[in-house]
């Protein structure tokens, strides 16, 4: 069987027809010339057991296993050999050594098994599923098989699906499919609405393959461009709730109780990568870590005995390789965006925030109707309470504990009725330093960063000048977003209240055409912030987009927020499935348009904007 206690693709074909790979045996047999054969399967699948001696008797009762098959002087017997399913025994000498009652080792080569395999005899041994297929090749030709697949990998593979994945199972599917195809068409894509992340493909020897290859090819050369293997088909989905860092040390500690230890580069090498790896997890990375694991992978790769070692960094080498930025913020930050290295982190929601708002502390104290309490524990993260209470993404609620047991706290409806509670602002402890006053200080931008900083700046008693380019402060929060969806009024009142803090902002002030970072240093500012944020809409590339009537979303947006009015035509399309095209929609109805559609590549479900502001923009029509 594979060996692989992940995949059950072997088990299915000895329990399903194993009259076929009986068949593709005594073809193989009598091809080389063989009188003996033996199929290894594990002792926990009873069932594909039973099947199989079943077989075995009806071919033996028709003469086709035996002493003198048919009067043809070939003779061909099969037997049995119960396996423990160690991981180790998928190599091919340690099976070997199995069947033969020691334990289960792989062997030096040379030689190698086709000159001196079980018992000292010349040995040749196939998986189950190659075996199955050669009856049917004989039968039908070879054209017959190649017709799916690709040229240099043909036929049909099956994979054991599993992971983040709506239909888990095994699939069979012709060699060469886009892997996207078999998890969204055959698997149904992922569920909870979680946003794929990779897959990890040739089970604990393969490698994970991100998003950006979801539709490479599934076949042998394809995978091994993006470092995975086929190996023994094991396909696992994983979503954005997975720690690439936790997985590879999960697969590190599996080769580590598998490995059967007889060569120092796996039984050793492994372990002193599983002890790097669980001291990144635990947040004790240090600087080199990466390079250590790389340079230590390679060196098991090349010494190794057998292909249990020589594929088991395989995983961890492959996570570097496409994950590497998540690597080094568990090693530099000391951060799980994931929420799975619990040493990281008090609770996942506050480690999904991008603030580190202490989430589960002002939600207690809503509990409690201890209002102030609440907004001063927001505030000490995020001076922006009632801003983020509208307009927040509240990736906070994607990682929501309560979501495993029913569903999530609704965390922004939570903060919303929090800063409704608010009659003036609930100001922080303000550190009084007078040596901090004196000292000028300049922020760029008058934006959400800008505002951020000027605000901790005045906590630690610095009088701070924010230089705003607009007329008004607040940068994409006014210039960008709806009024309808972000009130002034609350827009405002945040803003005074850091004003009121002993910030000071200059509208109308723009970086190069009012001011330089020199002249401000000139002026004797020792310290300059720059938030400028990202001003520029963005385009998507095609033919005619910078013709008349065509607009990137954020210039429209601006200039109604800013003006008031904005270009607008009876029939309006929006192309994009986001909340700026969602809000690009809704104010195109609300200048006067007659006619507005959202063209978006995907479906309706995958759209990354809000359901609720989705839906809204239905009933406006």
């Amino acid at each position: 069987d594979e060996g692989d206690p992940g995949a059950f693709m072997d088990r299915s074909v000895l329990e399903a027809d194993p009259h076929a790979v009986i068949e593709g045996m005594l073809i193989g047999a009598r091809a080389i010339g063989a009188d003996e054969g033996y199929v290894y399967c594990r002792a926990e699948y009873p069932l594909a057991l039973e099947r199989l001696e079943s077989a075995m008797a009806d071919c033996r009762a028709y003469g086709l296993l035996g002493e003198g098959i048919f009067d043809t002087g070939f003779s061909f017997d099969l037997h049995i050999a119960r396996g423990s399913g160690a991981f180790v025994c998928g190599e091919e000498t340690a099976l070997m050594t199995s069947i033969e009652g020691h334990r289960g080792e792989p062997r030096p080569r040379p030689p190698f098994p086709a000159h001196k395999g079980l018992w000292g005899k010349p040995s040749v041994l196939n998986n189950v599923e190659t075996l199955a297929t050669v009856a049917q090749i004989i039968r039908n030709g070879s054209e017959w098989f190649r017709s799916v697949g690709t040229e240099r990998s043909p036929g049909t593979k099956i994979f054991a699906l599993s992971g983040a994945v709506n239909n888990v199972g095994l699939v069979e599917v012709p060699l060469g499919i886009p892997r996207g195809d078999i998890i969204y068409e055959i698997g149904g894509g992922i569920p909870n609405g979680k946003q794929y992340k990779a897959a990890q493909l040739g089970g604990p020897s393969g490698g994970a393959i991100p998003k950006e290859h979801l539709n490479v090819a599934v076949d042998f050369e394809s995978l091994q461009e993006v470092g995975a293997i086929m190996g023994s088909g094991g396909l696992i989905v994983m979503d954005e709730d997975t720690c690439m860092v936790d997985m590879a040390r999960f697969f590190l500690d599996f080769i580590q109780d598998e490995s059967c230890g007889k060569c120092p580069p796996c039984r050793v090498g492994t372990k002193r990568m599983l002890e790097i790896v669980t001291r990144i997890c635990e947040g004790q990375g240090e600087e080199g870590d990466i390079e250590r694991l790389v340079s230590l992978g390679h060196t098991i790769q090349q010494t190794a005995l057998c292909g249990l070692g020589q594929t088991a960094p395989n995983p961890v080498l492959s996570m570097i390789r496409h994950f590497r930025e998540e690597w080094e913020q568990h090693i530099h930050e000391k951060h799980c965006e994931a929420g799975v290295c619990a040493n990281m982190f008090i609770a996942r929601c506050s480690n999904a925030c991008p603030a580190s708002v202490n989430v589960p502390g002002f939600v207690s104290l809503v509990g409690e109707q201890r209002f102030d309490e609440a907004l001063r524990v927001h505030r000490d993260r995020n001076p922006l309470a009632s801003i983020c209470a509208r307009v927040c993404f509240h990736p906070c609620e994607s990682k929501c504990q309560r979501a495993g047991l029913d569903s999530p706290v609704a965390i922004r409806h939570v903060k919303r009725f929090m800063v409704e509670q608010e009659s003036a602002p609930v100001l922080p402890e303000i550190q009084a330093d007078p040596a901090n006053a004196a000292r000028k200080v300049a922020v760029v931008g008058g934006g959400p960063a800008g505002l951020s900083c000027a605000f901790f700046l005045a906590r630690l008693g610095y009088k701070p000048t924010i230089f705003e380019a607009e007329n008004q402060a607040g940068g994409m929060l006014v210039q960008a977003i709806p009024a309808y969806r972000l009130p002034r009024p609350e827009l405002e009142r945040e803003i005074r209240m850091i004003e009121d803090m002993g910030a000071t902002i200059e509208c109308g002030k723009a970086l190069g055409r009012d001011f330089t970072l020199q002249s401000l240093k000139d002026e004797g500012y020792e310290a300059v912030f720059l938030g400028v944020g990202a001003p520029q809409g963005s385009t998507i590339g095609i033919t005619g987009e910078d013709g008349p009537g065509v607009y990137d979303g954020l210039s429209f947006l601006k200039e109604y927020n800013l003006t008031g009015s904005a270009p607008m035509g009876k029939k309006v399309a929006v192309i994009g499935g986001g909340n700026a095209a969602i809000d690009a929609a809704r104010t195109a109805l609300r200048l006067g348009a007659e006619e507005v559609r959202i063209l978006y590549r995907r479906t309706r479900a995958q759209m990354p904007a809000w359901a609720e502001e989705v839906d809204a923009a239905d009933l406006e029509g």
